[in-house]
């Protein structure tokens, strides 16, 4: 967990963008101590198209406090189609299992795409 010092009012906002030229599907795991108003966060499975930025967690600071946060999120291959959800049943085999730890440990079934073979 990383923490950070915050008065009453702060924001903290956590976002993910795309830098690739490949659609992504993301599933963020956000948790956090401390004494704040008001809390949103991603928790579902969601594409993340190229170029593409999400807010992943949003925090409103309640009062001076020390504000502890551990954000990760896990990524694949967006499936081809258009299908809403298709982020949502494609999901790797151990999401689940990762989701329900704390720590900073990356999911161990985060994917590239592989490359395009040279034809």
């Amino acid at each position: 967990m990383d923490a950070a010092a915050a008065a009453e009012g702060d924001a903290f906002v956590a976002v993910v963008r795309n830098h690739s030229r490949n659609a992504y599907c993301i599933r963020p795991r956000v948790s956090f101590k401390g004494d704040v108003s008001r809390v949103s966060k991603l928790d579902t499975s969601v594409l993340l198209a190229p170029g593409q930025s999400i807010a992943v967690a949003n925090l409103r600071i309640a009062r001076r406090t020390k504000v502890e946060h551990d954000i990760n999120a896990a990524f694949w291959p967006a499936p081809a189609g258009t299908a809403p959800g298709r982020c949502s049943t494609s999901e790797p085999a151990g999401l689940a299992d990762w989701l329900r730890l704390t720590g900073e440990a990356p999911f161990p079934g985060n994917r590239v795409k592989a490359a395009a073979a040279a034809g």
